[in-house]
């Protein structure tokens, strides 16, 4: 437990640091970063860090003051004040949990820039996105192809699309949102809901975010779906993917991952970028960084208003849906639901408790008509056979409601796809007859426009 062990993590700041002040030389306070309450007192080393480019701009300028350039890096010097410290920036800290409190009691915290590499931005580069019109009327799929990953058909609902990334950006760090456009590293997320049964969400290193349809089947109100969008922005703001490919590079292969890191470092070939982004999905990121998205994903969550228990409930819902099992949701294959849920309550317990909860929120105003809009989005195209033969087919004629022709063919019509545009309501419905010819049958705003045998 955490609290019989020494703990060590980095963070990557949302907003500079707050609550501590300079006493005797040291600092005394606590930090609230990566989602937790970090102590600090005049015995705890408070550093800034050199980043791998400042470390060396400073051995090529002592090279050339000393003879054999042999003189030892000093990679670290005191933090000398907060304001040196801004969003973007990396934060590392080593210490205790103190079972009384929850807070961790820190011996050491670094602070660091947070250089945007070179291999980083290959990497983004190559998870380019592609979206291929569907049809004038929505009823052949759009389709989201996304380099190196694969491609998905996109919920023809531009209602449910347009939700999500409003409810998304609620939950993005402010930092992120206000940094100018020229910036390299700045990660404009964009959102998009495809037709997928398993409940499932991803978010890429370059902000590409893909939520399944499925998920909406488990979340049972806006809190929930808030906490599965905030755990995987958590895993891009806190760079987990590249920060993964540059732990313990010296052993890549080990890793399983040494075709990646060519690429990230450099290679012409992106093509392999694909096994990385792939097998993040399928194997997970370390315990350390799915902890670590659980934690700032329910700082968002706070931070946007909702209620952060509604997290922990999340998982009680998976249980209820797939059983008590190893878990291959959002990015993680270690620990199954009741351990995830477990750890949320203990991490709210030990960071909010002084929280109002008479002033968060679990539901938007929308949610249950987008749920109920994705799941009529995303049934299944499936055709129905019927004993109707062609001349009944003749029989439909323009201008007739759906149930008018359910009344001539004999049986409900299965249903293909279903799109608003513009205040326009456009569904289509498919059937097959005994002979084996199969008709369509297009309507909008309830009347039938046309009809393909």
């Amino acid at each position: 437990m955490d609290q019989f062990r020494k703990l060590k993590d980095t963070a990557i700041l949302d907003r500079p640091p707050s609550g501590v002040q300079q006493v005797n030389g040291g600092w005394r306070g606590i930090f609230f970063v990566n989602g937790q309450r970090i102590q600090v007192t005049p015995e705890t080393r408070v550093l800034f860090k050199l980043t791998n480019l400042e470390k060396k701009v400073a051995k090529s300028a002592r090279k050339r003051l000393t003879e054999n350039g042999t003189e030892s890096e000093d990679n670290f010097r005191p933090l000398s004040s907060l304001s040196e410290i801004t969003s973007g920036m990396m934060m590392t800290y080593e210490g205790r949990r103190d079972i009384e409190t929850g807070r961790i009691l820190a011996e050491r915290v670094e602070f660091s820039k947070n250089d945007f590499e070179k291999g980083e931005a290959r990497l983004w580069k190559g998870l380019k996105v592609k979206v291929k019109p569907g049809d004038a009327l929505g009823f052949k799929p759009v389709e989201l192809g996304i380099s190196n990953v694969g491609k998905f058909k996109l919920l023809p609902d531009d209602e449910v699309h347009k939700y999500v990334t409003n409810l998304g950006q609620r939950l993005i760090p402010e930092y992120l949102k206000a940094a100018p456009d020229s910036d390299p590293g700045k990660l404009n997320f964009r959102f998009f809901v495809v037709i997928e049964k398993e409940a499932n969400a991803f978010a890429l290193p370059n902000a590409i975010f893909v939520i399944n349809s499925g998920l909406f089947d488990i979340v049972e109100n806006e809190a929930q779906l808030a906490a599965v969008i905030g755990h995987e922005i958590a895993h891009a703001t806190q760079e987990h993917t590249w920060r993964r490919l540059n732990y313990r590079k010296n052993a890549r292969m080990a890793l399983g991952i040494a075709s990646v890191v060519a690429s990230a470092y450099g290679a012409k070939d992106l093509a392999h970028i694909a096994n990385m982004v792939e097998g993040a999905i399928r194997n997970g990121y370390a315990r350390s960084m799915e902890n670590q998205a659980d934690r700032v994903g329910l700082e968002y969550m706070v931070r946007a208003g909702y209620d952060p228990r509604e997290a922990p409930r999340l998982w009680k819902q998976m249980t209820k849906a797939y059983g008590l099992q190893v878990t291959d949701f959002f990015w993680s294959t270690h620990d199954n639901q009741a351990t995830r849920r477990s750890y949320l309550m203990n991490e709210i317990k030990n960071n909010y408790s002084d929280l109002n909860y008479s002033q968060v929120r679990t539901n938007g105003d929308s949610f249950n008509r987008i749920r109920a809009s994705v799941k009529e989005g995303s049934s299944l195209k499936n055709t129905i056979k019927v004993k109707s033969t062609r001349a009944d087919f003749d029989r439909i004629s323009e201008g007739m409601t759906y149930e008018q022709v359910v009344s001539i063919v004999g049986t409900s019509g299965e249903l293909i796809s279903s799109n608003e545009l513009a205040g326009i309501k456009s569904v289509m419905y498919s059937w097959k007859n005994a002979s084996g010819s199969n008709i369509s049958a297009v309507f909008q705003n309830g009347k039938l426009i046309q009809k393909v045998q």
